[in-house]
């Protein structure tokens, strides 16, 4: 959830244009993958973070 908490914090001090908006998004979908990936993560979080990637 962090990453969404910086996200937003991010783009909420200024009018970001698409150079800004790209990379965030790459951050966000490689946080997301990461975390689907780790198996330390109880299932319901994994599925979670699995449909919050197909929002993206």
């Amino acid at each position: 959830l962090q990453v969404f908490k910086d996200a937003t914090l991010f783009f909420s001090r200024g009018s970001p244009n698409i150079a800004m908006v790209i990379p965030a998004m790459d951050l966000i979908d490689n946080t997301l993958t990461k975390a689907i990936r780790n198996e330390n993560l109880d299932d319901a979080i994994r599925t979670a973070v699995g449909l919050a990637k197909r929002v993206l």
